[in-house]
């Protein structure tokens, strides 16, 4: 049985279902949670997801596995670290951008 409680849009649960068939021969597993990876380039890997196998393991997975990113959890660290500095990066554009502009918004 697959939990789709989280609702991991059905293109990316088809391809971590045979993510999961080929890698660990397990045709049932509970989507735990998932998140998008978020990317400034073109043809990146765009969901991690975490699953439960039925014998208990915890695995991170990417449905949509377009490039070799070594070991996940270390992946997603480094992921959160550029979206911090992208964040502060561009709260710095907005507060240059009002600053000059008079405090509007709109250019």
């Amino acid at each position: 049985m697959v939990d789709t409680n989280n609702f991991l849009d059905p293109a990316m649960m088809a391809l971590l279902r045979e993510q999961m068939l080929e890698a660990y021969g397990a045709e049932d597993f509970e989507v735990i949670d998932w998140v998008p990876v978020l990317w400034s380039g073109w043809e990146c890997d765009t969901t991690m997801v975490h699953v439960r196998l039925l014998d208990g393991r915890d695995l991170l997975g990417m449905p949509d596995k377009v490039n070799d990113c070594g070991d996940l959890a270390d992946f997603l660290r480094e992921r959160c670290q550029e979206y911090l500095e992208i964040e502060g990066r561009t709260q710095q554009l907005l507060a240059n951008f009002r600053s000059k502009q008079g405090g509007r918004d709109a250019v």
